[in-house]
């Protein structure tokens, strides 16, 4: 797995612990201030209907009682009124079976809101004749408490969504850099060498970063002195060093090779080539002349090879030197050997 995708999969779920507590906390919130809410209407309702009853109570007029009490058992959401005399016995009861409609069985458990009952004394004067007792119906409340929560957790969805997503962008650019590290990897096997610019702000990957184009660079500056290195090397190894033309080693191993591969060496020419008194106008005019005439005698010869192809124009040391060329006929040889006669 990708740095980019481990992190985008921690960002999750953080994300979703914060979200997760942040509701759960919210929704218990919700459920204590509906039960606070419920309490308050339970009482204010039980204080009002006994305020409402004193008389009547006293004066035990029945009709009076059970059209005040239906009047606001039937306005509201209560899920029992109940009227007592001071022995406690029932003057009067109206009750209402619980029914939560709209609202899913496993969140009314999980949620499940306390209904506490509101009583007040009825007094008539000084004398106490009766307790009024009241208790809210929860199935509003419920269903209040269900769009509440519904409504913010698609909030919270979003909000995770949007989050997430500017979370994966901002993750991208900031690792970008380890991409183009990447890049820059590959292209230094590839034997190129680029520098990465500019540089990223944040602060560890920026050393990364240039960490790496110094390496490339020095890779580089390796590379082409190890290069030049070897060609050095093959110019001792196979160049002769006045004339600059192959030397001896050169075309023994280039005449031994084709000698072992008939099938490529099917015909071709070897012309041997002596320079002669060459000693006597070395010890006549010095060495720095005979080398001087070494290199003119080369470049000629240069000239009368150019465009025969695949031959090999060699220095074997002093005044010798040798010419091997490949598919050539005895009467291209006669002409050549003319040629350089003549040179």
């Amino acid at each position: 797995m990708t740095l980019s995708r481990q992190l985008v999969l921690l960002l999750l779920v953080l994300l979703l612990m914060v979200i997760t507590g942040t509701f759960l906390i919210s929704a218990r919130n919700s459920q204590l201030y509906l039960e606070e809410q419920l309490a308050s209407h339970a009482q204010d309702a039980a204080t009002s209907l006994g305020l409402s009853l004193s008389q009547s109570l006293a004066d035990n007029d029945r009709a009076t009682i059970e059209s005040m009490t239906d009047a606001m058992f039937d306005r509201g959401f209560y899920r029992q009124i109940r009227i007592e005399d001071n022995d406690g016995g029932v003057i009067l009861e109206r009750k209402l079976e619980v029914t939560i409609e709209g609202v899913p069985d496993w969140f009314v458990n999980y949620l499940a809101l306390e209904t506490p009952e509101g009583d007040a004394a009825v007094m008539a004067g000084w004398r106490q004749t009766g307790v009024v007792r009241v208790s809210s119906h929860p199935g509003y409340a419920y269903a209040q408490l269900w769009r509440n929560i519904s409504d913010m957790f698609r909030w919270f969805l979003l909000s995770a969504l949007l989050v997430s997503l500017l979370g994966v962008i901002l993750l991208r650019w900031l690792l970008q850099p380890l991409r183009d590290i990447e890049w820059q990897a590959d292209a230094i096997c590839q034997r190129d060498f680029p520098v990465l610019e500019p540089l990223p702000k944040t602060r560890d990957l920026r050393l990364i970063v240039e960490a790496m184009n110094r390496l490339s660079s020095r890779v580089k500056l390796m590379l082409r002195e190890s290069e030049q290195l070897a060609a050095g090397l093959r110019r001792q190894a196979y160049q002769h060093p006045v004339t600059g033309l192959s030397n001896r080693r050169h075309f023994k191993n280039t005449l031994a090779n084709l000698i072992d591969s008939p099938e490529e060496f099917a015909s071709g020419i070897l012309a041997l080539i002596q320079l002669q008194e060459f000693k006597k106008y070395n010890d006549s005019n010095g060495f720095a002349a005979g080398d001087e005439l070494l290199r003119d005698i080369a470049k000629v010869l240069g000239e009368c090879t150019k465009g025969i192809p695949h031959h090999v124009l060699a220095h074997l040391g002093g005044a010798n030197f040798a010419l091997l060329a490949q598919d050539y006929t005895q009467q291209q040889g006669s002409a050549l050997g003319a040629k350089l006669t003549a040179a």
